[in-house]
């Protein structure tokens, strides 16, 4: 569905615009390769309830 990177400090990430209704498999990779990636399913997403600076 998307990709993004999360932020290098926060980890904070963001995806726009996407279906609250569908559940999702989400895998998570470092780039850097020093952990290992995660995957997660059945998952919803949530919107969020407030904005980062």
């Amino acid at each position: 569905m998307r990709e993004t990177w999360s932020d290098a400090t926060t980890g904070a990430y963001l995806f726009d615009h996407i279906d609250a209704e569908p559940r999702y498999l989400v895998i998570a990779f470092d780039h850097e390769q020093q952990h290992r990636a995660v995957v997660a399913d059945n998952l919803r997403a949530q919107p969020m309830t407030e904005l980062s600076p």
